[in-house]
């Protein structure tokens, strides 16, 4: 399927004893639709959410921009300076302060993190998430939004490992047809290097040609060659995008974490000469 992969971009700024903005920093969070980047719904879906997280946020940070790109097939992206400021009227001290969710899609095996920061230092006042004023009715506000309209990228797990002969002068054996085409991309999977079994290596490589049903020659995407080696597995990466799940008290129950930020998005630059 067709995948838009739309960014919302985050500023958060600290504060002196004078009440003056001292120190600032970026964050970005990253969904994907299958609506296309043009599409009038995309941008209707895409105004909602920001609505919901802007809900979210302690009263120094707020979402100051965002990104849309074609990521399947690869095309262009566009960027817009859009403004959705703070819903909550609590501080943050630091824009790390966190919240994690283990989301997971309903129809398949895959699952993964999610992290929310620049939320009020209130909610980890103890150290754990603690339900401070408002932010119970803005979590349920915020996931009703991300699970009806919204996607995350993974791997498709149904798609079988095969177990690999060997790679030798990088020319994959394996012990099966594997049904790879040129162009495919493949996990090379705890392949034994040399005659010493040691530790086995895992990586990715590009499908070149594929000889017959059971052999393909591969191109490393890693600025390291493809190593002669015996055993593992291969497993073709096939992604795709499925919807967001959580159930409702899981939603109410995150944990507490810290996770950095980096410069702001916006900065003044110095003028630029041009050499002759």
């Amino acid at each position: 399927m067709s995948a838009t992969k739309v960014t919302l971009l985050f500023n958060a700024v600290t504060k002196n004893p004078a009440a003056q903005a001292e120190r600032s920093a970026g964050f970005s969070e990253s969904y994907y639709s299958d609506l296309a980047i043009d599409s009038a719904q995309l941008a209707q879906n895409w105004t909602d959410l920001c609505n919901a997280r802007a809900g979210l946020l302690a009263t120094n940070v707020s979402i100051i921009g965002s990104r849309y790109q074609v990521v399947d097939p690869a095309g262009g992206s566009r960027q817009f300076d859009n403004n959705y400021p703070p819903g909550l009227t609590l501080p943050n001290d630091l824009p790390g302060v966190a919240l994690q969710w283990t989301v997971r899609s309903a129809g398949t095996p895959n699952q993964r993190s999610l992290i929310l920061r620049g939320v009020p230092d209130a909610c980890v006042a103890t150290g754990e998430y603690t339900p401070a004023a408002g932010m119970g009715g803005a979590l349920t506000a915020f996931f009703a939004q991300l699970t009806a309209k919204w996607r995350f990228r993974a791997i498709d797990r149904t798609v079988l490992p095969l177990r690999i002969v060997d790679i030798v002068a990088n020319l994959m054996t394996t012990a099966d047809a594997h049904g790879l085409v040129v162009g495919n991309i493949v996990n090379i999977m705890s392949t034994f290097v040399g005659t010493d079994p040691g530790k086995p290596v895992t990586y990715r490589a590009y499908v070149r040609t594929v000889p017959n049903p059971s052999t393909a020659t591969l191109i490393p995407l890693e600025h390291i060659p493809i190593p002669n080696s015996t055993g593992g597995k291969v497993r073709k990466v096939l992604i795709h995008y499925p919807l967001f799940s959580i159930t409702v008290g899981e939603v109410q129950t995150p944990t507490a974490m810290y996770r950095k930020a980096g410069a702001p998005f916006k900065k003044f630059r110095g003028r630029r000469t041009v050499r002759h």
